[in-house]
């Protein structure tokens, strides 16, 4: 796969001084074990008096199924909106919906429905799932991430759409939780996942869900021998771009916290 990286410069004196890092940063890249071959940097003058807003055109709004959308706060709602709309402008914190572990999330939380139900969000970032789940239906979410930073994007997030009443947030993991949920969110990695599902069990309520996402495919095997050994039984699996999720109920008996 490639990738490609857009910027957007003034066409002032520090136009060449902004081409000459941007190559030197690309060569840096190397020293991570990354291959940048045929890497190079490309310049072009473009008429847009509109530059600086540019960037928006790669956040459209986006749709999940009938009940659902996604979609920045500067593009109109559109009259044929579905019942649940999240506005979400992208920021520091993971989560605008473009990303594929994030679109199979959504898909998972439309197939589950959680209507009337208690929701524990584990790696909050934006707050998009959370927001999503009460927009939908959902009476409470407990959330936590362990990046002490995105609380209040997630809490200023929540305020925009109107649900911050319904959302408790703090910093910390799994083991800061208290109580058992009906639906359990955990957007993460693998290698996130996978030592904490110990610590999940005793927080999903009899007969409860879980969503588990952010597997890259090649981790995807790893994942789900993890589940089943721990007790879990899988519902259904979704993959998308590379990604990977399980939706899942825990089976097994009690584990510790």
């Amino acid at each position: 796969p490639r990738v490609a990286v857009s910027g957007f410069y003034p066409m002032d004196d520090r136009v060449g001084e902004h081409l000459i890092q941007a190559r030197e940063k690309l060569n840096e890249l190397r020293e991570f074990g990354l291959n940048t071959e045929p890497g190079h940097v490309a310049l072009e003058a473009i008429e847009n008096d509109d530059w600086e807003t540019g960037w928006q055109a790669h956040f459209p709004p986006r749709r999940f199924g009938d009940r659902l959308l996604i979609t920045p706060s500067w593009t109109p709602i559109p009259a044929d909106a579905p019942e649940a709309v999240v506005l979400l402008d992208p920021g520091m914190a993971f989560g605008t919906g473009g990303h594929p572990s994030t679109q199979l999330c959504l898909d998972a939380l439309i197939d589950v429905d959680p209507r009337g139900m208690t929701v524990a969000d584990i790696g909050i970032g934006s707050g998009i799932l959370s927001i999503a789940a009460l927009k939908l239906g959902a009476v409470s979410v407990r959330g936590v991430d362990t990046d002490e930073r995105v609380i209040p994007i997630a809490r200023e997030n929540a305020e925009k759409n109107g649900v911050d009443d319904l959302m408790e947030l703090s910093a910390g993991d799994v083991t800061g939780v208290d109580g058992r949920y009906d639906l359990v969110l955990m957007n993460i990695l693998a290698e996130v996942i996978v030592p904490a599902l110990p610590s999940v069990a005793p927080r999903v309520a009899p007969g409860g869900t879980a969503i588990f996402a952010g597997i890259a495919d090649h981790e995807a095997d790893r994942v789900e021998n993890a589940l089943r050994a721990g007790g879990w039984s899988i519902q259904d699996t979704k993959r998308n771009e590379g990604w990977t999720a399980f939706v899942v109920q825990y089976a097994g008996g009690d584990q510790a916290a």
